[in-house]
């Protein structure tokens, strides 16, 4: 739940102590899918601890229908926080839209139980093509995809390149011939479109990947 990088300081020093010791964030981030998103987020994390100090983070991939994960999700805090006895500081559940009927009740449900969606409509792979260019219209998961191959195929001239959601490359193509920044400025601005409409199921194209991005780059903002 916590990893300690050895011979940096850590970015989250304040707010919490014991001791001279710094507590840090703690995040518990479970996600719906069993590649994609998992393999995601650990290569992310995996570099930002390089570049903020410190993330203290669980990841676990359960393959369950969205109000099934909300379930998983209070099941696996419960039971982590009580074997190690310290509680998570946030609390993430990441899924796609997809054909779940339970999309908009799970979101709901979340919130009840003090946990926040990086949720995707139609899909995660939304998040990725928001770096590549803006997208003011829903499409399906394989026009997505397509997106992305065409991408990363005519900036490495690599012509045979196939988009593989269980591959841990995807961060290192997104950084390369992506920009992450202005990813987050688009999935903003798509937001920005809906207003205060909470039938989330209808919000297509969208994606609250960004926020959860924001929280693992500023850990120091959770405490």
């Amino acid at each position: 739940m916590r990893k300690i990088m050895k011979n940096r300081k850590p970015l989250v020093s304040r707010g919490r102590k014991q001791g001279d010791r710094a507590v840090y964030a703690r995040f518990l981030i479970v996600c719906e899918g069993t590649d994609t998103e998992p393999n995601y987020f650990r290569s992310f994390i995996k570099d930002r601890w390089s570049e903020v100090k410190t993330v203290g983070s669980v990841i676990k991939g359960c393959g369950r229908g969205t109000c099934q994960l909300v379930a998983e999700a209070v099941k696996m805090r419960d039971e982590l926080e009580s074997r190690r006895q310290v509680k998570f500081d946030r609390i993430w559940l990441v899924f796609d839209k997809d054909e779940f009927i339970d999309f908009t009740k799970a979101i709901r449900d979340a919130k009840k139980e003090g946990m926040k969606c990086a949720w995707s409509n139609e899909s995660f792979e939304l998040w990725y093509c928001l770096h590549f260019q803006n997208i003011s219209t829903g499409v399906e998961r394989k026009k997505y995809i397509s997106m992305i191959e065409s991408v990363v195929r005519k900036a490495s001239r690599k012509r045979t390149y196939k988009y593989d959601k269980a591959s841990t490359d995807i961060l290192k193509h997104l950084k390369e011939y992506g920009n992450e920044e202005q990813a987050c400025v688009w999935a903003r601005q798509i937001r920005g479109r809906y207003a205060q409409r909470t039938d989330f199921d209808k919000h297509n194209p969208r994606t609250e990947v960004d926020l959860l991005i924001d929280e693992l780059k500023h850990p120091e903002r959770v405490l």
